[in-house]
């Protein structure tokens, strides 16, 4: 098992066991505060690697990145700058929480656009501010401003 983050070593992730598995986290909090308490997690200590790293090790050329790392969204974005600014893939960012919001600031000052879906077949960009956004949306599209114009067509206004 490894980690994606921003630079390579080792972390603890907080295992909350088969239950709640969807909130296990690398961060020192949990993003259900009152209802999982990291401290009381079995502690699994695993590999860091960077996208970047693992994208140069193999070669590849993303063109999408879906990122859900409860609470470590902006570590995993600062450990995929090369790629982002050199691949420019579309960015499928959790939202919620201090350190997506972060991600997501860093994304914008890279040339990011923010699409939201507020139901099934609507995607338009978003106008707000990403504090809001972050607040109101459980996922975010970013979009590199060079490829919007492939989204033209799928926008609903």
């Amino acid at each position: 098992n490894c980690a994606a983050g921003v630079s390579p070593g080792n972390i603890d992730i907080a295992d909350f066991g088969l239950r709640h598995s969807a909130w296990n986290t690398l961060a020192p909090e949990s993003r259900m505060p009152g209802i999982l308490d990291t401290s009381e997690a079995r502690r699994i200590s695993v590999e860091i690697v960077t996208l970047d790293s693992q994208v140069a090790t193999h070669g590849l050329h993303p063109d999408f990145i879906k990122i859900d790392a409860e609470n470590f969204e902006h570590a995993v974005v600062s450990g995929a700058r090369n790629i982002i600014t050199q691949s420019q893939p579309v960015i499928l960012l959790e939202s919620g929480s201090q350190a997506a919001l972060e991600a997501m600031l860093e994304l914008e000052q890279l040339g990011y656009q923010t699409l939201v879906s507020d139901k099934l077949g609507s995607l338009r960009t978003w106008a707000g501010g990403l504090t809001e956004a972050n607040r109101i949306y459980k996922d975010l599209l970013f979009v590199p401003r060079s490829r919007m114009d492939r989204f033209g067509a799928l926008l609903i206004q």
